[in-house]
């Protein structure tokens, strides 16, 4: 047992001794590093900005990376900040992951106009703006955003999406709830899908093809809303090569949206009006008095330079309804068909008696009078039409019935 113990002790004296001995070493080199500057004591206000602390190598501070970030550091201490570099780390992801969550958000939304449309007819541009806006906002496409989400996004001042407050949020999301989407007890906000939303608001189909609403089109006023979903059914007729001349009457039936409206918006979105000519026959007085007779307002068209015939040859004319341009981009119309399907089976299901073709045959689409070329009309059992041509860039479309022809 004494053999052990004193075994032990001159153990425990050696490993102390060798300890001694690196303590006296390293606090040689201290004194050595005193001398070499000629100081007294080493502190941080000893040394000057950017100048690293020179340690020994075998404390584990010979980095050049680690004492660039201490003198970084310490110049920041200096200037009265107390940043740590846990927390610049942690302020420069957070600020990264903030501009990448900025970013994610789309600046436009895919829109079909029979859905605009129909928010106009049905006086729900309100929370249809919302609906789209959510819709927008939810990027990762579960279906549903958090109440608090949705008044941080849409009520907060400066931020991008913002459109009312928060009492008039609560409203719309009152007003919007069973048509739009339904709010759950643990402050979720659920959306309902394109066709949902469609079979609410009475539409049978989806007619035209989908254009592109941007955030700031979304974002102004509503009667500035209100314009830009009604001008997106001439952006889609017009994307669509489909820009012919359509009359106040079919867009009131189409829109829901009375004449004089429709021209504040225009004024409003500014979109391009095109004045079209209809040409008839050769000019006799007993074919303009049968016109007359019939209450079209028509005028002579000299030909001066023989585009339409021989020069100088005098034609009927009269004026057709505008041609309208288009304001928003198109977007791609992969899914009208599956949506389309869709919103046919849901129809099918309630009573029988509902009949879609009353809401296809609406403004000149079952009853089609203006062609882009004689193959298209030939197709067309009317005896009455309208055939397009361009002369000098003015759209002129030549009549074909049996009472007017070009001569």
């Amino acid at each position: 047992m004494a053999m052990g113990g004193h075994a032990a002790s001159v153990s425990s004296n050696g490993a102390d001794q060798f300890a001694v001995s690196r303590l006296e070493t390293a606090n040689a080199a201290l004194y050595a590093l005193r001398a070499r500057r000629g100081v007294a004591r080493e502190t941080r206000e000893d040394v000057a900005l950017g100048q690293h602390f020179e340690l020994p190598a075998h404390i584990g501070w010979a980095s050049a990376i680690v004492s660039k970030q201490l003198a970084d550091r310490a110049e920041g201490n200096k200037e009265g900040r107390n940043d740590s570099l846990l927390s610049i780390k942690t302020s420069s992801v957070h600020h990264s992951l903030e501009a990448e969550e900025e970013k994610a958000v789309p600046e436009a939304v895919t829109a079909y106009p029979d859905l605009l449309l129909g928010f106009l007819q049905n006086e729900m541009a309100t929370s249809g703006r919302v609906w789209l806006l959510c819709r927008l906002l939810d990027d990762a496409g579960r279906g549903w955003l958090a109440v608090d989400a949705v008044r941080e996004a849409l009520t907060r001042k400066g931020s991008p999406h913002r459109v009312c407050g928060w009492r008039r949020l609560r409203q719309i999301l009152a007003e919007g709830s069973g048509t739009f989407w339904e709010r759950d007890d643990h402050g979720r906000l659920w959306l309902y899908g394109q066709v949902r939303v469609a079979e609410g608001l009475g539409i049978g189909r989806f007619q035209h093809n989908p254009v592109q609403l941007t955030v700031t089109q979304l974002t102004e006023c509503i009667g500035n809303v209100k314009a830009q979903f009604y001008a997106t059914l001439h952006s889609s007729r017009a994307n669509a090569d489909k820009a012919n001349p359509i009359s106040r009457a079919t867009l009131e039936t189409l829109t829901g949206v009375a004449g004089r409206t429709q021209q504040r918006y225009d004024e409003r979105v500014g979109i391009e009006k095109k004045q079209a000519i209809g040409v008839g026959g050769r000019y006799s007085a007993e074919t303009d008095q049968e016109l007359l007779w019939q209450g079209k307002a028509t005028f002579k068209l000299i030909d001066k330079k023989g585009n339409q015939g021989e020069a100088g040859t005098t034609y009927i004319a009269w004026h057709l309804p505008n041609q309208y341009g288009a304001v928003h981009q198109s977007a791609h119309a992969t899914q009208r068909r599956r949506l389309n399907k869709r919103l046919a089976a849901h129809n099918s299901t309630k009573d029988s008696t509902h009949d879609l073709a009353n809401k296809r045959a609406q403004g000149n689409v079952a009853n089609r009078l203006f062609f882009a070329d004689g193959r298209a009309a030939s197709k067309q059992l009317s005896t009455s039409g309208y055939l397009r041509a361009v002369v000098l860039r003015t759209p002129v479309w030549y009549a074909i019935d049996q009472h007017a022809t070009v001569g």
